[in-house]
């Protein structure tokens, strides 16, 4: 099983815990959620400005895609609910 360190506090987690078993941060994996429409924003814009929507469809698409799949990997907390001890 693969494992990965937490954002918050460094404790060594396995990929899919939902929370961290030092500082029990809630922990969420992928890509961030402002991607998504990132990607949709620059498809818009591209496609305003070379008035080609297929293209600017295929860039949105292929690059949202794209990111889910190099970040699936990507951890980050949601939110701690215990401070971490600092020893």
């Amino acid at each position: 099983m693969s494992t990965s360190h937490c954002p918050n506090c460094g404790t060594e987690v396995h990929y899919g815990f939902n929370a961290c078993p030092g500082c029990r941060a809630s922990l969420e994996y992928g890509a961030p959620v402002w991607t998504g429409p990132l990607w949709i924003a620059m498809g818009v814009g591209i496609g305003v400005a070379t008035e080609s929507w297929g293209i600017a469809f295929a860039i949105a698409l292929c690059g949202a895609l794209a990111t889910a799949h190099i970040m699936r990997r990507h951890i980050r907390a949601a939110h701690a609910t215990v401070a971490p001890s600092r020893v």
